[in-house]
């Protein structure tokens, strides 16, 4: 998150704030984006 961004963390946003994933073109949450570029084979 970039600082002083507001982010209250709760249940229903566990996975991070919703962002946009523009190599598939769709809303995605924070979690799920870092998941996949992992997937995709990012440097350690």
């Amino acid at each position: 998150m970039p600082p002083n961004s507001p982010f209250l963390l709760s249940e229903e946003n566990r996975d991070g704030p919703d962002v946009w994933d523009a190599v598939d073109g769709e809303m995605t949450t924070a979690v799920d984006l870092i998941g996949r570029w992992l997937s995709a084979g990012a440097p350690h």
